[in-house]
């Protein structure tokens, strides 16, 4: 498996090229969702608190510029959101980044 450090660094380049594609085509990255939601997943179960916080920031900055992009699975990014709010073993800067997103 890649190490958490390529994934984040392959989210990161992914949520730049999410960004700047127009609608229709941004629209095809919309099945990497899960696969983002997993890299965060792992960067908390590491407890690595900057790359958590990393992967939350670019949630957040496609939801601002394109938010119909999450569309197809807000269940799932809210709920990951909202426990990762809520959990106290989590750094506070990443709860309120969670926050932020939700």
């Amino acid at each position: 498996p890649e190490s958490v450090q390529v994934r984040v660094t392959s989210l990161r380049a992914t949520a730049c090229v999410i960004q700047m594609l127009d609608k229709q085509n941004r629209n095809n990255f919309a099945e990497l969702v899960p696969s983002f939601l997993q890299v965060l997943s792992a960067c908390l179960s590491q407890e690595d608190d900057d790359k958590s916080q990393a992967v939350v920031e670019e949630l957040i900055g496609i939801a601002e510029s394109c938010g119909q992009f999450f569309r197809a699975h807000i269940a799932a990014l809210l709920e990951a959101m909202f426990t990762t709010a809520k959990s106290k073993q989590i750094d506070d800067s990443v709860r309120q980044l969670a926050m932020e997103f939700l």
